[in-house]
């Protein structure tokens, strides 16, 4: 996938300088983690000409937060929202890569490299044999693999010297570091503060993390580095590793299926079936190839997969169940449902498409009572939240499987779907009281006074009472 062309590496650098639930799982086949720091599909995954179709995914990638699919056709490039729907960025792309320090994309043509910088394209760089994308920077090998250089957005290109004399095989990124695999393969170096250090034997495989680089030997085992704690085997048998985001994956043998190993407490759970790659964001957000690059999936915050239109589909095309399950993670109480929730409705704001059709029409339910108001408070967000989950669920399950919950699906009796919308709608209240008028009011209110909290929270309860009577 890297790019191979035939330019002198001097004029390279002149130029760098200058310029679903587990049902879905076993339907699609999907699940896990992934490769946020370098662009390569799996390992052994294969192409052919009848499959350079721009509805096939042919490499995913995250950088930070967000996800980004190259259409197997090899040039169309879209951004997944946060509505689980995609939006075309570019068309003329040949490999993408990325990390916290961005999105980065070989163009099609030459094969100059470009950077992705909120809704734009800016060429940075000539081509390259390959690149690598840390925390803070992208690096690039020149063509002949002889020199290595850095971009960051403050102070572009420079030149970093090479771990040892010559050239570098491979290199590798992510939150951990730089990684390059030395002539003849056999060792690994780490580039940190200005300096390479070796840090050990080269792999089958080799992944990297927000926190460490990982190992697969010949034999199935995996070996975990960190800086401060060397090398220690975690596992005896594995196919393949995944890294990227904050958490290792890896396959099992024969099975495919994908285990999740928590740094934390030294364990590995599984999370679900075999895919073709995969891409974790740096908030735990995780996608996953189906195989054969048919389409793309979405683990969710309470651990079932969420199937994502195709690539170029326009429309809705998401089933009634699983907008069922999308509105039981959006009204999961909690502060990884809340981001969620912020980034669906900034997604609905921003006008990108909604595949679970949600009907978003505004609610009023923010200025019941001119006590809102008097606290410099807006409940806006709050009261959204409620609504479509009010509205949807309705859609979705009728009145009576609004209100009491449907087994297998949602939560029933106190449990169920309106209990549980009234629940978070409190709970948004309090919050936006808690942030107060200068972090949040959208009326510009004054700093807090010593009874603040206490007042904008009965102002809130006047809300909550209403709005749930009402529903």
């Amino acid at each position: 996938m890297h790019t191979r062309a035939t330019h002198r590496a001097a004029a390279f650098w002149r130029r760098l300088h200058g310029g679903v639930r587990l049902l879905c799982l076993l339907m699609i086949g999907v699940l896990a983690l992934g490769v946020a720091a370098n662009a390569a599909p799996a390992s052994g995954s294969r192409r052919s000409a009848h499959d350079a179709s721009p509805d096939r995914v042919g490499s995913l990638v995250s950088a930070g937060t967000e996800v980004y699919a190259l259409a197997r056709n090899g040039t169309e490039v879209y951004k997944a929202t946060r509505q689980d729907s995609w939006v075309k960025i570019n068309d003329g792309v040949r490999e993408i890569h990325g990390g916290r320090a961005g999105l980065f994309a070989v163009l099609t043509g030459k094969g100059d490299i470009a950077r992705y910088d909120g809704g734009k394209w800016e060429t940075i760089g000539a081509p390259g044999a390959e690149f690598a994308v840390t925390d803070d920077a992208l690096y690039g090998l020149s063509l002949d693999r002889t020199s290595l250089h850095r971009w960051t957005r403050d102070a572009g290109w420079s030149t970093v010297r090479l771990p040892v004399e010559g050239r570098v095989e491979r290199i590798h990124g992510g939150g951990a570091g730089l990684f390059a695999v030395l002539p003849g393969g056999k060792e690994v170096a780490r580039y940190a503060d200005g300096a390479w250090r070796t840090v050990g034997g080269n792999g089958v495989e080799l992944a990297v993390t927000g926190s460490a680089l990982y190992r697969l030997w010949a034999d199935g085992s995996v070996a975990e580095w960190t800086p401060g704690g060397g090398w220690q085997n975690i596992a005896d048998r594995m196919q393949h590793l995944y890294g990227g985001g904050e958490a290792l994956l890896a396959t099992a043998p024969g099975s495919g299926v994908v285990s999740r190993f928590d740094a934390g407490t030294r364990k590995w759970s599984v999370v679900g079936g075999p895919g073709e790659s995969f891409a974790g964001t740096s908030d735990g957000w995780v996608y996953g190839v189906w195989p054969g690059g048919a389409g793309v999936s979405r683990r969710g915050l309470l651990g079932d997969w969420f199937a994502m239109p195709r690539l170029t589909d326009p429309g809705p095309a998401l089933p009634a169940e699983q907008k069922v399950r999308r509105l039981n993670e959006l009204t999961e109480p909690g502060d990884k449902a809340t981001v969620a929730w912020i980034r669906a409705r900034s997604s609905h704001l921003a006008g990108e498409p909604d595949p679970y059709a949600f009907r978003w029409e505004k609610t009023e339910c923010n200025v019941i009572g001119n006590s809102l108001h008097t606290f410099g408070i807006e409940f806006e967000s709050a009261c959204a939240r409620h609504d479509i989950g009010y509205r949807g669920y309705r859609d979705a399950l009728g009145e009576e499987g609004f209100r009491k919950g449907v087994a297998g699906v949602t939560g029933v009796g106190i449990a169920g779907p309106k209990n549980r919308v009234d629940e978070v709608f409190k709970q948004d209240l309090y919050r936006a009281c808690a942030n107060g008028p200068e972090r949040g009011g959208r009326y510009g209110g004054p700093p807090k006074s010593p009874g603040y909290d206490f007042a904008c929270r009965q102002a809130a309860d006047k809300v909550w009472f209403a709005v749930v009577a009402l529903g």
